[in-house]
């Protein structure tokens, strides 16, 4: 009988490890859950990254726009198509 416990609690042992090292792969905390989040985070960084490229060209248009009168008639003129009063405007087809 001594043999037939130590068997059976050996193969529980087994068991339990084996269980333990799927879910610790396959779980949803596991290896491959922290592979995916690494790889959406790499990603998010490349796009926040993008996204502050974006702002400071943005910032810096601002920044034109309100110091230099030239950028404010070229915005004027080329974007919202606008003239001064005693200038005649020709559109071409």
């Amino acid at each position: 009988m001594p043999w037939g416990k130590k068997i059976i609690s050996r193969m529980i042992i087994i068991i339990e490890v084996l269980i333990f090292i799927g879910w610790y792969f396959d779980g949803t905390d596991g290896m491959k859950m922290l592979h995916v989040l690494h790889a959406e985070n790499s990603q998010i960084a490349q796009e926040i990254v993008q996204l502050q490229r974006e702002m400071a060209n943005i910032e810096h248009s601002i920044a034109a726009y309100q110091q230099d009168s030239f950028s404010r008639e070229k915005i004027a003129r080329e974007e919202l198509q606008m003239a001064r009063r005693d200038e005649e405007i020709f559109f071409i087809e």
